[in-house]
């Protein structure tokens, strides 16, 4: 779960990082921040596409180890089909 500031730097590179290591990454879009909100919003859809799930800080208050799906688990599943 990742919330800082410098969305383009600090977070994004944990994110991508975090996804190497087959993590499930959950970023609180409300707990981070960029320099504009165009910055903010293009890195959020890019960690978005690459499949880190986004939600807000409320979101948030019902988290559970059963909130996110563990991407990671089905991705390896889908491979081992083919």
């Amino acid at each position: 779960m990742l919330a800082g500031t410098t969305t383009p730097n600090c977070i994004r590179t944990t994110c991508y990082d975090a996804n190497s290591l087959e993590y499930n990454v959950v970023i609180l879009e409300d707990c981070c921040s960029s320099q504009t909100e165009e910055i903010q919003r293009a890195n959020i859809a890019d960690m978005e596409r690459m499949g880190a799930v986004i939600m807000n800080s409320k979101d948030f208050y019902n988290y559970s180890e059963n909130t996110v799906a563990d991407m990671s688990r089905r991705i390896f599943e889908e491979i081992q089909e083919t």
